[in-house]
């Protein structure tokens, strides 16, 4: 613009116009647009046009910003409400929640760089935890986290006696899975579950008393009784009782759990239809990837076969599962032990 205050040009910028044959003679070739990979682009030492109507393939003309100043150097960006502002990053209507799949936009004023952080939003509602249900208390605090995206963040519980504060306390009778909520500033909402375990300990014909396993059988005594048996080792529950969930966290001999060097992830999480594992192994051996559901059962077999070390990725589609929490297994077997390491992913219904 001129010194009127008025807008004068409308300077358009495309990822898609930033390799040959319209950077040809004007800007670096910055590569083509790679769908579903993250790239950089560098709107400094681009390509522009004037927009908002023609843009390069349809005859609109290129050049690039430093022409641009020199032919108009008492230019300056307004904020332009008109326009929606002084700098606007549109998705151009190819995706309308554009704004939850951008990484972030570093804008540079006078040697002050300021960045806009739009990636996604993550949920973090925590591991699965275990309580007892008929002796002591059975209420614990579930505790969100988030990250990503743009702060301040909104937390929803699906339950629990606070379920608008970043924690909740809750005291399930019976084995629950709670929902967290997370939505930033722009809206970007993610979700992540967890399940409380119960361990329902009462007996008795009036379920006043507590169920124990005593040297490899089932009593059930008076409450005040309890703590000397658990001082002698007992354990509340029944002595063949597997809680929902051990079966995939119980390692075999020789195994060894939640290793650092032993990594896995999927993305996205949640997700609707298809996500993609990604897990990255410390060295060459036997992998299995082991699908479960939220009470130990196998469902599938997603991988088994020997891989090399480094990083490996495999696309899954939930198929025929419903809405829920799932867990997957990674177990790498090399020569002398066994690394492993479990994960969940939520599946969302639409």
């Amino acid at each position: 613009m001129n010194s009127d205050g008025t807008t004068d040009n409308f300077l358009e910028f495309g990822p898609q116009y930033q390799s040959a044959p319209w950077s040809t003679g004007i800007a670096s070739d910055q590569g083509a647009v790679v769908t579903g990979s993250w790239q950089t682009w560098d709107i400094l030492h681009g390509v522009f046009w004037l927009g908002p109507d023609i843009d390069p393939e349809h005859g609109g003309a290129v050049f690039n910003l430093a022409t641009y100043i020199s032919q108009h150097p008492t230019a300056k960006i307004i904020n332009d409400a008109a326009i929606g502002g002084g700098v606007r990053l549109s998705a151009g209507g190819f995706a309308p929640n554009f704004k939850c799949y951008t990484d972030n936009f570093r804008i540079g004023v006078n040697g002050t760089t300021t960045t806009y952080d739009f990636e996604f939003t993550t949920a973090n509602a925590g591991i699965d935890k275990n309580v007892i249900y008929g002796y002591g208390s059975n209420c614990i605090i579930l505790n969100g986290a988030a990250s990503g995206g743009v702060a301040p963040y909104t937390y929803v519980w699906s339950g629990g006696e606070t379920p608008n504060n970043i924690s909740t306390v809750v005291c399930p009778a019976v084995t629950t899975t709670y929902t967290l909520t997370v939505t930033d500033k722009n809206g970007c909402t993610r979700t992540d579950g967890v399940t409380v375990i119960v361990n329902d300990v009462r007996c008795g014909n009036k379920m006043d008393k507590v169920k124990l396993c005593h040297n490899g059988g089932e009593i059930c005594v008076a409450k005040e009784a309890v703590p000397a048996h658990l001082q002698h080792g007992d354990k509340p529950g029944s002595c063949d009782e597997v809680l929902p969930g051990s079966r995939i966290n119980t390692p075999t001999q020789n195994e060894i759990t939640e290793q650092t060097q032993l990594k896995i992830y999927n993305y996205p999480n949640p997700f609707t239809n298809t996500t993609r594992l990604v897990y990255e192994l410390p060295s060459d051996g036997r992998v299995s990837i082991k699908l479960y559901d939220v009470v130990g059962k196998e469902i599938a077999v997603l991988v088994n076969e020997n891989e090399i070390e480094g990083q490996h990725s495999i696309d899954f589609s939930r198929e025929k599962l419903s809405g829920g929490i799932y867990y997957y297994k990674l177990s790498l077997l090399t020569h002398n032990k066994i690394l492993s390491k479990t994960q969940k992913f939520l599946v969302v219904t639409q």
